[in-house]
């Protein structure tokens, strides 16, 4: 982890940083709304405090899923090299229940993906256009040395 301070527009890896939620208490750390810049996945991203960083140790991905056809809802380890460290379910659960504004977590997590970016000039369109001058240029430039060329 980091002990750089995030703030809304930050990105962190493949996330984009929105408001930060407040918790009642303290000592757990920072959860934030994000959502992944690339398919528009809406998250929650928690920054644990320092002394719980090492509750976080190893690479592991956890699942919840349910539906209207399957009656259970169900938590699935997806990957892991070794067992889930159970403080780390522990601390994100208490982040959850400590969220003041829980409605406001709730509308984020169950609204629609947020619009994905588009690869080329997707902050100002200033990418794109630079592209469009560019291609007018050369073409401008073939189109000239062709003519040129002619007796």
């Amino acid at each position: 982890m980091s002990d750089e301070k995030e703030s809304t527009g930050d990105r962190v890896g493949p996330y984009l940083l929105g408001e930060r939620l407040e918790l009642m208490g303290s000592g757990v750390g920072r959860l934030y709304l994000a959502h992944h810049v690339h398919t528009g996945a809406r998250t929650v991203l928690l920054f644990p405090e320092k002394h719980l960083e090492e509750l976080l140790q190893g690479s592991w991905e956890v699942s919840l899923s349910g539906g209207r056809e399957e009656a259970p809802v169900k938590m699935k380890v997806e990957r892991s090299a070794r067992p889930v460290p159970a403080d780390a379910l522990r601390l994100i659960l208490q982040a959850i229940v400590r969220v003041e504004d829980k409605e406001r977590l709730y509308q984020h997590l169950l609204a629609k993906p947020v619009e994905r970016r588009e690869r080329w000039g997707s902050r100002s369109g200033w990418v794109r256009a630079a592209l469009v001058a560019l291609t007018v240029v050369a073409v401008g430039l073939g189109v000239w040395l062709f003519y040129r060329s002619m007796p």
